[in-house]
C-alpha cells in the first residue's frame, strides 16, 4: 500500500527570485511527496541544504497548490514584500 502524500515546505534559493524587495533570492518552497527522501530526490537537493527548513507544511492555500501536482516544486519569494501569491512550478528532476 503506498504511503499517503504530505505537502512539506523548505527554504531554497533561486536566481529568478532576486530583486528589489528580496535581495537575498531567499524562496519558500513547497512540494507534495510521501517522504523526505522523496523531496530531496525529485527537488534535486540535498539533506544539508534545507534539513533546518524543511517541515511537514500545514497552511491550507500551500496544501492545495502542492497536491495539484504532486512531485512537483512550487516557489515564490521567500520575503513577504516580495510575495504576488503566485506559485512557479519547477518540474522534477529526472529519476536516476
Amino acid at each position: 500500500m503506498p504511503r499517503p502524500l504530505k505537502v512539506f515546505g523548505y527554504t531554497g534559493h533561486r536566481q529568478a527570485s532576486y530583486g528589489p524587495k528580496n535581495v537575498h533570492g531567499q524562496t519558500a518552497e513547497i512540494i507534495a511527496a510521501a517522504t523526505k527522501a522523496e523531496v530531496y530526490r525529485k527537488a534535486g537537493i540535498s539533506r544539508p541544504q534545507v534539513d533546518r527548513t524543511l517541515h511537514e507544511a500545514g497552511n491550507p492555500v500551500e496544501v492545495a497548490q502542492a497536491m495539484t501536482s504532486p512531485g512537483t516544486v512550487f516557489w515564490q519569494p521567500h520575503n513577504n514584500m516580495a510575495r504576488t501569491g503566485e506559485w512557479t512550478a519547477v518540474p522534477p528532476q529526472a529519476e536516476s
